[in-house]
């Protein structure tokens, strides 16, 4: 069973992509390294630019969200990002991206209900 991570974020303001690109593209660099995950990939889609990871256990994704480049854009999310909001669920192979997709949009679509 892996676990399945979804983050979606959207920038403050246009001059904001430029940072938000080097943190996500650091963390992402991050996530492909690290111990347990076994897929990390970025789409953009709905307006928001999305992460998808996939972890063989929960204490290696906390592992990761606690340390290094990750933990450097979730401090930087302060001032550079509008919203960010995360979803998470348990899958028996890794999801392709339109699957992890369609995932965010069911439960983005819950919280508009």
């Amino acid at each position: 069973m892996y676990l399945v991570a979804v983050g979606g974020g959207q920038p403050k303001r246009m001059w904001h992509l430029l940072p938000f690109y080097f943190y996500t593209r650091r963390a992402l660099r991050q996530a492909r390294r690290a111990k347990g995950c076994v897929k990390a990939g970025l789409i953009a889609a709905d307006g928001c630019y999305l992460s998808v990871s996939v972890w063989e256990s929960p204490g290696d994704m906390k592992r990761y969200a606690a340390s290094g480049a990750h933990a450097q854009a979730l401090r930087a999310s302060r001032w550079l990002v509008a919203w960010f909001r995360f979803h998470h669920f348990q899958s028996e192979e890794p999801p392709r991206m339109s699957q992890a997709l369609a995932y965010w949009r069911e439960k983005e679509a819950a919280r508009d209900v």
